[in-house]
């Protein structure tokens, strides 16, 4: 009798580890949280507002029956499309879903998996123009950040000048001058020059982080200029031109100007020149997502948004490094690779408020 039940004991234990063996691989939740809000990406400042900058590179996930596989090593992948794993072509996301983790693809939350070995060289994220030889000993140093910059000061590092023109006004044949990193928001005019022996030198710093000067030909709206219009429901205006004539961009769109305020609508503005006041459209709630031009290899084509207000970037498997313009809400996001030198990036339908131009930086 004690030989069966040991005999029976022991045909039992080499069946539960058969069938240990026979089940998939469950895989573990995450331990690194997903950000509710992305860091913010490099944006190229121009005259014209903030541009897009996106990033992508291509990612794959395949199962060769015993575990997920990822072709970027070392990398984390989260939330990656089931259907899209290659070598379970052909099968629902809830069949892939019971065959991983056991339970339907709706119950499934925040998975991920991490590639084995050395990560393959990346091209370096984009951080402007190539790099230039400073001059070594500035005569003059502009840095409109610093808590002590003066355009009356002596324009040193501990006590620069506030504005580049002020430096060009103070330069003289053979002076060199260092605007810091920020947005220079002037119209610098050069109206003199040096000799062939004695250049002046005006260069842009770059930061260990990338940001260097940029010079914008428009200013700030101040927030508490804007006044509601009686009887026109969603229009403001506000009296802010005396002699500043051109295009007017709103968070990097430029705004269309009407004849008539009655005639407003998004994205459009008019300016009352005999009162210097400009009204500008408002719309309550939230913006609708609108189409956009992505860059598709040397070219560039037109996105929409789908009914429900999300745009599909991109073919495949390509996977965007988002910037300011682009956001995924977190229980809408689909396929994010997560890698330590970038910030949250995505691939897939994002969801996008506004007009866009999306331009690729591998």
């Amino acid at each position: 009798m004690k030989r069966w039940m040991v005999w029976l004991m022991v045909f039992s234990a080499l069946a539960a580890a058969a069938g240990a063996q026979e089940k998939p691989p469950r895989l573990p939740l995450p331990t690194r949280g997903i950000p509710d809000m992305p860091p913010l990406m490099p944006t190229a400042i121009t005259a014209g507002g903030q541009r897009l900058l996106l990033g992508y590179t291509d990612v794959e996930v395949a199962y060769d029956g015993k575990e997920l596989v990822v072709n970027r090593p070392d990398w984390w992948v989260i939330n990656y499309p089931l259907t899209r794993i290659r070598g379970l072509e052909g099968r629902s996301a809830d069949e892939i879903s019971q065959r991983l983790f056991r339970k339907p693809a709706s119950e499934v939350r925040n998975w991920h998996v991490k590639s084995r070995g050395a990560a393959p060289p990346e091209p370096p994220a984009p951080t402007g123009p190539a790099p230039v030889v400073l001059w070594p000993k500035p005569t003059l140093v502009v840095n409109a950040q610093h808590p002590r910059a003066d355009d009356n000061g002596p324009g040193t590092a501990d006590a620069p000048l506030r504005t580049i023109s002020a430096a060009i006004a103070r330069a003289e044949p053979g002076a060199g001058i260092h605007v810091q990193p920020g947005i220079y928001r002037e119209t610098v005019k050069i109206e003199k020059s040096g000799t062939a022996a004695k250049p002046i030198r005006l260069e842009g710093v770059r930061d260990k982080d990338g940001s260097m000067p940029v010079i914008a030909g428009n200013d700030v709206f101040p927030p508490n200029a804007w006044k509601p219009v009686d009887g026109l429901p969603g229009v403001y205006r506000a009296d802010l031109f005396t002699k500043l004539p051109g295009t007017v961009s709103v968070n990097g769109r430029t705004l269309i100007e009407r004849s008539l305020p009655s005639e407003l609508k998004e994205g459009e503005c008019c300016l009352n020149r005999a009162s210097k006041e400009f009204l500008n459209l408002r719309l309550d709630g939230a913006v609708k997502p609108r189409e956009g031009a992505e860059q598709f290899g040397k070219t560039w084509r037109v996105v929409k948004a789908d009914a429900e207000g999300f745009l599909d970037l991109g073919a495949g498997n390509s996977v965007f490094w988002a910037s300011t313009h682009v956001w995924v809400e977190p229980k809408k996001r689909q396929g994010v690779a997560w890698h330590p030198e970038f910030p949250e990036p995505i691939t897939g339908r994002v969801a996008v408020g506004g007009e866009f131009r999306a331009a690729r930086m591998s």
